[in-house]
């Protein structure tokens, strides 16, 4: 007679079985990822994906530029003794001085204190965001900063102009001179704009009835590409 098989130990395959349970859950959660995928993109899935990926480069342009700005005023002492002498000894003879000269290492600390402030402040405010999205009040300062320092030079070969009138509009450091101030129509004018645009924006979002006012401006700045 044939030997009796051994009797299966455990619990029976079912339900009652955790391991059954833990494997069926696993595939209806694998099941409902992949409904939504196909809910929200019918006929391309790809499609999401790289809407996703153009989004998130289009949202750093607004961090880029900031990081740029800040990074232009703090090297302007440099870029001013390169400009005028090229990479050379007497350049960086130049930037020794600069340093070891009380004056002009006080004007640049006020200058680099208000560039700091700024940036802060603009990151708090998200400026960079309103950057990125194309708002109108956020990029007019900046426009305007770049018209001043184009307007004073001869060309864009001329560095030294250039990164001059860019570094004092938006900072009130001079780094040519070398000398600090806050007097002056242009700088006044650079941040009116820039936080009355901030004023402006959180206004708009906070209250239904400018919303409505400034909507029919909205849908015209939507319409090419633009925002408030």
């Amino acid at each position: 007679m044939a030997k009796k098989g051994k009797k299966r130990r455990g619990k029976a395959w079912g339900p009652s079985n955790p391991l059954w349970r833990w494997q069926h859950r696993g595939g209806k959660k694998m099941k409902k990822r992949g409904t939504r995928r196909r809910r929200g993109n019918p006929g391309n899935p790809g499609n999401s994906r790289r809407g996703g990926m153009g989004k998130a480069i289009t949202g750093k342009l607004g961090t880029a530029y900031q990081s740029a700005k800040f990074s232009v005023q703090l090297a302007s002492p440099v870029t001013t003794e390169v400009a005028l002498r090229g990479f050379s000894r007497e350049a960086l003879n130049g930037i020794r001085t600069r340093i070891d000269d009380p004056a002009h290492r006080s004007a640049y600390l006020r200058g680099m204190a208000v560039g700091t402030l700024d940036a802060y402040a603009s990151r708090r405010f998200k400026v960079a965001g309103a950057l990125s999205r194309g708002s109108v009040t956020a990029i007019a300062p900046e426009v305007y900063a770049g018209l001043q320092a184009a307007a004073s030079s001869s060309g864009l070969s001329d560095i030294q102009q250039l990164n001059r009138t860019y570094t004092f509009v938006t900072s009130g450091y001079d780094p040519l001179t070398p000398g600090f101030t806050l007097a002056d129509s242009r700088i006044a004018t650079y941040h009116f704009m820039k936080w009355g645009g901030v004023a402006l924006r959180m206004a708009r979002s906070r209250s239904a009835f400018l919303g409505k006012v400034l909507n029919p401006v909205s849908k015209a700045l939507n319409a090419v590409g633009l925002s408030i």
